[in-house]
């Protein structure tokens, strides 16, 4: 992870498929999100990645899953998909975890991405595009 992204990062969460033959790493830093997949079992898997400017960002898909455990009150964990322009997608469900731990990681990385997008909207939002503030 360290030869893709300067660590630490503001935020990171790791997918294990099924079969442990994919495992993969989102993370977000600064302005830009990253994937990080390696395909493969031992010593010498596969690595792919892309890194994405938070500018490139279409939408942002948030859901959820109501956990009722009935030891205290229900859960919501929560789920969020992430669209480029550029048509790619990251996917991270913290209802697919299965430890405490990974669910805490994928909220705290779908809330930086929200705080992110509120950020950039507020920068956004001050610009009124006129460059020329002298005529």
């Amino acid at each position: 992870m360290r030869s893709f992204a300067r660590w630490p990062v503001d935020a990171f969460v790791t997918h294990i498929d099924t079969s442990k033959e994919v495992q993969t790493i989102y993370w977000i830093q600064g302005n830009a999100i990253g994937r990080l997949t390696a395909i493969g079992s031992g010593d010498t898997p596969t690595l792919s990645g892309a890194v994405y400017s938070l500018s490139s960002l279409a939408s942002v898909d948030l859901g959820g899953t109501i956990v009722d455990e009935r030891f205290g009150p229900p859960e919501v964990r929560r789920s969020a998909s992430l669209r480029f322009g550029d048509g790619d997608e990251i996917a991270v469900d913290a209802a697919a975890c299965t430890n405490q731990h990974c669910r805490d990681r994928t909220d705290e990385f779908i809330n930086c991405v929200l705080d992110a997008i509120a950020l950039d909207a507020i920068v956004f939002a001050g610009d009124d595009g006129d460059d020329d503030a002298d005529d």
